[in-house]
């Protein structure tokens, strides 16, 4: 992310990184950017869909290390892609690797990149961070700026490992997420790590003016701009001024860096950039291109103070998501719906995550993409095609609406359009008004999309029902079908997790009556009505807790037996 081999060019010159001690401040963590560091570098399972219970410690003792050294955190993770589509080319690159990692993974292979990570981390991550009750919230768009903002509204650092963050004019500087020692925070009152500092890093540089960073970010390539190639085969590691051994791109973005520090203003130095075009018709995109950049990294008041010291959502939108109705908005910011319906809504496009698979078969995404086409339906009902996101179909009727989805398609990256439809029973429900609905029509809907009869409720635990839905639309539509084995480890997932859940749940009470220390997440916190209920009392619907597998198993076989593809659904994807 962010300026290509900025990073490794900082850490590679001791006095742009300062030591510090780091105790009793505000922080803003990049929280998507720290999910995925202490995945990468926990080693955990990447092969088998991730480890997520060894995860859940880890995140407990990081929250636990800033406690202990009065840090109070604030995670800010991302929401939807940006509404511009700047960085759609570097997204769609990064899903290409992500593919390729995922396929060598799957051969056995040990990858060093950490271009892939377990789909639900971060639906995990939200979950210890809500059961610790640490501030977080989900942007509508990407989160770089408005953590920026946050920090200098409220003079704290960022905690961050993207380089985006050496651009911005932070007043109390970064914190890079590798050089910030946590672990020591659990047995002393501070934390060992380094501090990047805009003014510290210019001093180097003749005290250049702060305001030529975007300049330099565009020269040097970001996720945003990238202009370098229409500059050709300019040499910028002339200009720099280092003897001891550097690599080619560290030369580069020094010589970049040292020939800007004598430009005296960002006029001036986008005058420079532009005579070093080879072709003058690059002129006026060029501009434009560094222009943009400027704006990128000006820094204004953001939208999350209100939020975290209100509880207030946030705002001020670009025209672009004013789509998104009021009553989802907090949801949204709480994290509590997924960033997806941002994406569907406003872009008519959506990114589906790959993972380790056998990619010999289709993508495991495939078998969801008729309730994807119902979530579409409600989502866009009402709403026109986008006039730049025209599907490759015969014939678009007015009224209908197609989502454009990016999957692999063997080891390729595919773009798959979806048609919006929602089955009969849906007909009469509009997003607008969606969260006043009462709840039979919407759970019609829900049936109706999964292939489930209403009825199948009456027999089931409420925990199980929306489990024993999905794994029934599973059974009913996977292809390859799945194996008896596969069933009985699912259900033997269940019966675990309610048991270590119950078993957690009575060590947290023990542990509460002895410290007010963060305790482990409960998973039973997802039904905190439930919590500390013994196996005894567990709602079956006849039998006795000791035969509640063959219950299960029961429910399983009645809905599978019911089960027929609802026709109201169009599943017509693909031209």
């Amino acid at each position: 992310m962010g300026v290509r081999g900025l990073k490794s060019y900082i850490e590679g010159n001791s006095l742009f990184l300062k030591d510090c001690y780091f105790e009793g401040s505000e922080l803003v963590i990049d929280g998507c950017n720290l999910c995925n560091i202490l995945y990468d570098g926990s080693k955990y399972d990447l092969k088998h869909g991730g480890d997520y219970y060894a995860f859940e410690i880890l995140i407990k003792d990081f929250f636990k290390a800033l406690k202990n050294c009065n840090i109070k955190p604030y995670v800010i993770l991302d929401g939807g892609s940006d509404h511009t589509d700047k960085k759609l080319e570097t997204l769609k690159q990064r899903a290409r690797d992500r593919i390729q990692i995922g396929k060598d993974l799957s051969l056995g292979q040990i990858c060093s990149s950490g271009g892939i990570k377990p789909v639900l981390l971060e639906s995990v991550f939200k979950q210890i961070l809500i059961h610790l009750k640490i501030p977080f919230v989900q942007c509508m768009e990407e989160a770089d700026w408005e953590i920026a903002a946050l920090a200098n509204q409220w003079n704290c650092p960022v905690l961050s490992d993207d380089s985006d963050f050496f651009i911005f004019d932070l007043k109390a500087g970064v914190l890079p997420i590798t050089h910030f020692q946590w672990d020591k925070g659990l047995t002393q009152k501070t934390i060992p790590a380094k501090i990047f500092s805009v003014s510290d890093f210019f001093k180097c540089f003749n005290n250049m003016n702060k305001q030529l960073l975007p300049v330099f970010a565009a020269l040097a390539g970001n996720d945003y701009v990238n202009i370098h190639t229409k500059i050709g085969s300019f040499r910028w590691e002339k200009f720099s001024s280092r003897s001891a051994p550097f690599s080619r791109s560290h030369a580069r973005l020094d010589g970049i860096l040292h020939w800007l520090s004598g430009l005296p203003n960002t006029e001036i130095a986008i005058g420079a950039v532009l005579g070093l075009l080879r072709d003058q018709m690059d002129r006026d995109p060029v501009r434009e291109a560094l222009t943009a950049c400027q704006n990128e990294y000006q820094l204004t008041e953001g939208n999350l103070a209100q939020f975290f010291l209100n509880g207030v959502a946030p705002s001020r939108l670009p025209m672009e998501l004013q789509v998104l109705p009021g009553w989802i908005r907090m949801p949204l910011s709480e994290g509590k719906i997924s960033s997806v319906v941002i994406d569907a809504l406003v872009l008519q496009r959506v990114r589906l995550s790959s993972q380790v698979e056998n990619f010999d078969l289709p993508s495991s995404n495939a078998i969801s993409r008729p309730i994807r086409q119902v979530l579409y339906g409600l989502l866009l009902s009402g709403q026109k095609q986008r006039d730049d996101r025209k599907p490759s179909v015969a014939r678009v009727d007015p009224g209908e609406c197609y989502v454009e989805e990016y999957d692999r398609e063997g080891l390729s990256l595919s773009s798959f359009w979806v048609k919006a439809a929602c089955p009969a029973s849906g007909k009469n429900l509009h997003l607008d008004t969606l969260n006043e609905e009462p709840r039979e029509p919407r759970l019609q809907v829900l049936c109706d999309t999964l292939g489930v009869p209403s009825t199948i409720s009456t027999s089931i635990a409420g925990k199980f029902q929306l489990p024993v839905y999905v794994t029934c639309y599973w059974l009913s539509v996977a292809d390859p079908q799945p194996h008896i084995e596969h069933l009985w480890s699912l259900l033997l997932g269940f019966v675990f997790g309610e048991l270590s859940g119950r078993y957690k749940g009575q060590e947290e009470s023990r542990r509460r009556t002895r410290s007010e220390s963060f305790d482990r997440p409960n998973m039973s916190d997802i039904n905190p009505s439930r919590q500390g209920e013994s196996m005894d009392s567990m709602e079956l619907p006849t039998g006795s807790p000791s035969d509640g597998n063959i219950q299960v198993h029961a429910w399983y076989s009645a809905g599978v037996e019911k089960i027929e593809p609802s026709p109201a659904l169009p599943y017509d994807w693909r031209p």
